[in-house]
């Protein structure tokens, strides 16, 4: 903050420029490491929506080899609306 407020303006600006463009290749060098990932947990949903389930649910034990932690995912059970009102209401209805 203190070199950009002795700088002028159009430097600040080019910094800025530059650093976001660098945060812009961070981003895109994650989403290709995470493709293959993504893939398949888009996958697992299409299959889910064929399957004819009405609320998909992520079940990290069908992905044992992602290393998740089953806690941070709980049984789809458990959290299910328990009723069609309240899947309308889901934070998770697009």
């Amino acid at each position: 903050v203190l070199w950009g407020s002795v700088q002028d303006l159009g430097t600040v600006f080019a910094f800025a420029d530059v650093t976001m463009g660098l945060l812009a290749i961070a981003n895109l060098i994650a989403l290709v490491l995470l493709f293959k990932v993504g893939l398949r947990l888009m996958r697992d949903y299409d299959n889910q929506i064929k399957a004819g389930v009405e609320s998909p649910v992520f079940d990290a034990k069908n992905f044992a080899d992602l290393d998740l932690d089953p806690a941070v995912w709980p049984n789809a059970a458990q959290n299910a609306p328990a009723n069609h009102a309240e899947i309308g209401n889901s934070v998770h209805q697009r």
